[in-house]
This record gives structure tokens, sequence and C-alpha cells, in this order.
């Protein structure tokens, strides 16, 4: 999904990378994101304070909405349920 075509303009609209997008993304829903790297250089992007502090506009959100769940990681599943509680047994 990093590759996207349709991910690269947000990406430099925003001076983000691609993977920051994202992370942009599941900031601004509100949800807890883990990234797993072992690679520096990707630790310290997703630590960017930018990330946090992006604010995608609703043309943004069209774009990464349009992604299908099976490419995206489930980012899109983790959309949809979100709000999803399970009562405990």
């Amino acid at each position: 999904m990093l590759e996207d075509p349709k991910l690269a303009p947000l990406a430099k609209k925003h001076s983000l990378t691609p993977a920051q997008i994202l992370l942009a993304w599941q900031t601004q829903l509100g949800i807890v994101y883990n990234p797993r790297t072992m690679v520096g250089q990707h630790m310290v992007d997703n630590l960017d304070p930018k990330v946090a502090a992006t604010k995608l506009d609703a043309a943004d959100l069209k774009v990464l909405e349009s992604f299908p769940p099976d490419k995206c990681s489930k980012t899109n599943n983790w959309v949809s349920t979100a709000s999803y509680s399970q009562p405990y047994s």
C-alpha cells in the first residue's frame, strides 16, 4: 500500500512519508497504533511530532477510505470496528 500512487500526493501535500500519512490517519481517528520496525530511521519517522499534528481534510480522508481493506492491512477494518466493544464474559 505504501507504494500506491494515490498515497504519494497526500504525503507530498503534508510533507510526510506515505507511512506517516497512514499513521496520521489512525491518529486522527483516535486509533492507537503500534508500528513495528527494526529500521532506526523508520522508528524516528514514526515518532515525528508532525504525524500527530497533521490534520487530514475531507478530500484526504476520501482517498484513504477508498483503499480496500485487504490492501491496507486492516486499516479500514480498524475504522469500522473503532467503536466496537465486546462485553466481558
